[in-house]
């Protein structure tokens, strides 16, 4: 299941309270701080839009269908990598201990 526009806009909102979420606005890395960018505009059929450079919605627990605020966190493609990187090494040292 995918994060639909309208929970991003509104964790946008919760987490980080822009003065206008129709400006464009800099948020930072939940892990390491770096800046990412948010544009927010309005699409083709009225529906609100968010586009982030250098950054990617994720979800915490790896479940794309727990789409709970509490789950999702916004990171830096740098940070995401990582996340993945240490998550897949670590499941293939726990499958070499069975």
């Amino acid at each position: 299941m995918v994060l639909h526009e309208r929970d991003k806009v509104q964790l946008l909102l919760e987490r980080f309270q822009p003065e206008d979420i129709m400006k464009d606005f800099d948020v930072h890395c939940e892990k390491c701080r770096k800046k990412i960018h948010v544009k927010v505009y309005k699409g083709k059929r009225g529906g609100l839009i968010v586009w982030l450079w250098d950054g990617i919605f994720h979800h915490k627990d790896g479940n794309r269908s727990n789409d709970f605020c509490d789950n999702i966190e916004l990171v830096c493609y740098r940070c995401h990598n990582l996340i993945h990187r240490i998550v897949k090494r670590l499941g293939e040292s726990l499958a070499k201990r069975k």
